[in-house]
């Protein structure tokens, strides 16, 4: 894992089948940034910082219209079964990356080979651990994104979400989280660099 507190699973980043199941799992958790800025959920009394953790449910409305990857050339239609080059080609909505696994126990947990995931469900039943993926909402309508936080809020009592900027996120945060944090962060400052290429779900 080269470091990193997640099983990047590189094998099955070219896999639509994979990722959309892995979007839509009970466990999956996202980071969301706006600009870079990652939105943090802060005690309104001591001030302690966490690293807001939304599930897909809460972002659906951020992330466009199914399949998420594995997308043709028009929104809402799936790719051609010969074009397997974009087979996990995500052409609308905004880039989301998906950062990896965060295995249930890192020492007796073992990703399973792709060949276990070409059924969705089979994917999300063998999935031992909680998938993360990051998303930067910076080119979605505001309205909708403050929505969206509003509606999180509820999971995260007597704190304020907000985007802030990374400097001041990172304070606070256990080593765990500070080390998702960085590998979020630099994926979507990637990203945010190379926006003419077609994203695929690859960690670069």
């Amino acid at each position: 894992m080269g470091g990193s507190p997640l099983n990047r699973l590189s094998w099955l980043r070219t896999s639509q089948i994979f990722l959309n199941s892995a979007i839509v799992a009970p466990a999956t958790r996202w980071i969301l940034f706006n600009n870079g800025k990652p939105l943090i959920a802060t005690h309104t009394v001591s001030q302690k910082r966490t690293l807001a953790l939304l599930p897909t449910d809460d972002v659906r409305p951020l992330l466009g219209i199914e399949p998420y990857f594995g997308q043709g050339q028009y929104e809402g239609e799936a790719c051609s079964s010969d074009a397997s080059i974009l087979e996990a080609a995500r052409l609308h909505g905004p880039r989301i990356v998906f950062l990896g696994l965060k295995e249930t126990d890192p020492f007796t947990a073992a990703a399973l080979p792709s060949s276990d995931f070409r059924d969705p469900q089979t994917a999300i039943v063998n999935l031992q651990g909680t998938p993360f993926f990051s998303i930067d909402v910076a080119d979605v309508q505001e309205i909708l994104v403050d929505e969206v936080i509003q509606a999180s809020q509820s999971a995260y009592p007597d704190t304020n979400l907000a985007f802030v900027e990374p400097r001041i996120a990172v304070t606070g945060l256990d080593i765990i989280t500070a080390a998702i944090f960085a590998e979020a962060r630099s994926m979507v400052d990637w990203n945010g660099r190379n926006k003419a290429s077609i994203h695929t779900g690859y960690l670069i």
